[in-house]
């Protein structure tokens, strides 16, 4: 790929470049363009999520410049990640210079590919030494163990370049490396702290604003992931990554509406790749709104748009598609497709657990069972509890309220420490049972696990009555959560 960063795409240079392939492309002609222009082409339409045009960049300048190196690397790395590996290997014949820089990487992300860890770092070893490991190398493969998720790695190159002097106050570029380990594997409160020294130095990047927002996001702070989203749309009201981090942060707050206008209006501008993103959450968001059949109009133009998805995404997208049937209580047809997830994972605990929820629709208790008792052989011991709790809110929502009950009651011996999901649950369960003597102590406990003020002194059954609103709504917004 080639170097130059994002803000040479803004340069009339390179606008000319584009508009001039972009015009051939529409016009259906050839025309001739350095291997460079090409890449950069390539590089452009990456930055804008639009693989398919991106490959069809580096596929024109194979055409016109079949051995150069840039965009042999850039083949050779699309069709590895696409699995195609024999047709990686013998395009790799082709790059004149094995030892090249940019060769060298490849050759190192392929072996990180098969899991030759030892291989892939002696070849970042010997790179970095032949460039007396400067702040630059060093960087590279840092992030390349980042793009990786090769946690253990990345640290170890990360200490490389803090044992050189390079910090978070004195280094933008290492500042810049922080910021992006910190987003990949998780570390979003040291994250948002790096994100905010970098908007003290440079308060209109959009980039910082959005990543900052992310690490917000992820540690479930609301207020100022919309706080953050809000100065970089105020920078650029149109930018993409931008107003979906916006409507996602609607979503988390179940504005779902709002978050499937904006999702609407990205569909209008999206690239291809990203699409699929976006039918999901729409899909996801009409769901919560109870509009099943508004879900399933854009499941399924996912799946009739993205035919050649991995087997992971069919596995999503059939199971958010049974998931609507089934709340549509058309149990039949969703049975066909969480029996194509389960044709691509036999051993899916979540899949068996949606088909035993259609057993139950169509009066099949028995078989539903022996599902439930199956989806649980097959899952982690460490798992075991948010199984259960899964298995005791399908029961609850096909109303079949005293298994839930008993599902909850398994839950609460096997795992004696006070679980506020479980307890809410509970509550909840007897509400709808109408039987409020058994359901008094749970709402009590749940009151109190919420921290929700309550009348301590009245202990009548009747006070039930009081509160069985607020039960029934941090139930929903429990599940809410744990939905996204």
């Amino acid at each position: 790929m080639s170097k130059k960063k994002n803000t040479y795409f803004d340069k009339p240079e390179f606008k000319n470049i584009l508009a001039k392939y972009e015009g051939m492309v529409q016009n259906h002609t050839s025309i001739y363009f350095d291997a460079e222009d090409l890449v950069d082409i390539a590089d452009y339409y990456i930055s804008i999520n639009n693989e398919e045009r991106a490959e069809k960049a580096i596929d024109y300048s194979l055409i016109l410049h079949p051995t150069d190196t840039d965009s042999l690397i850039y083949k050779i790395r699309s069709l590895s990640y696409k699995g195609k590996k024999h047709d990686a290997s013998q395009l790799m014949k082709l790059i004149e210079d094995p030892n090249e820089r940019e060769v060298l990487f490849l050759k190192a992300e392929l072996l990180l590919e098969e899991n030759q860890y030892v291989e892939a770092e002696k070849i970042y070893m010997e790179l970095a030494e032949s460039e007396n490991e400067s702040l630059e190398i060093l960087m590279d493969i840092a992030f390349c163990y980042i793009d990786t998720n090769h946690l253990e790695y990345a640290e170890v190159w990360i200490e490389k370049i803090r044992s050189k002097g390079y910090n978070l106050d004195n280094s933008k570029k290492f500042r810049n490396l922080w910021c992006d380990f910190c987003l990949a594997f998780g570390f979003y409160e040291m994250g948002a702290e790096a994100f905010l020294k970098s908007l003290e130095e440079d308060p209109y990047s959009i980039t910082h604003w959005n990543g900052l927002s992310q690490c917000y996001l992820s540690q479930m702070n609301l207020e100022k992931a919309n706080e953050a989203i809000e100065f970089s749309l105020a920078i650029d009201e149109k930018n993409q990554e931008s107003l979906e981090i916006k409507a996602f942060c609607l979503m988390m707050e179940n504005n779902f509406e709002e978050a499937i206008a904006i999702y609407k209006d990205l569909l209008k501008t999206s690239v291809p790749s990203n699409k699929k993103y976006i039918y999901e959450k729409i899909g996801l968001s009409y769901t919560q709104c109870n509009k099943f059949e508004d879900a399933l109009v854009y499941y399924q133009k996912w799946l009739k748009e993205y035919p050649q998805m991995t087997n992971y995404e069919k596995s999503e997208i059939y199971s958010h598609i049974a998931s609507c049937y089934c709340n549509m209580k058309r149990p039949a047809e969703g049975l066909q497709y969480i029996d194509a997830v389960l044709d691509i994972d036999p051993f899916n605990s979540t899949a068996i657990i949606q088909k035993a929820v259609l057993h139950i629709q169509q009066g099949e208790e028995d078989t539903s069972k022996q599902l439930f008792d199956k989806a649980l052989s097959f899952c982690p011991e460490d798992e075991r509890d948010m199984m259960l709790y899964s298995i005791a809110c399908s029961c609850f929502f096909t109303k079949k309220y005293t298994q839930a009950i008993e599902w909850c009651k398994v839950i609460m011996h096997e795992y004696p420490i006070p679980n506020k999901k479980v307890i809410i649950l509970t509550a909840c369960s007897y509400i709808e049972l109408n039987d409020k003597k058994n359901a008094y102590p749970y709402v009590i406990q749940a009151l109190q696990l919420c921290k929700i003020d309550f009348d301590k002194d009245n202990q009548s059954i009747e006070m039930i009555e009081s509160y069985i609103d607020r039960i029934k709504e941090e139930f929903k917004k429990l599940n809410t959560e744990d939905y996204f």
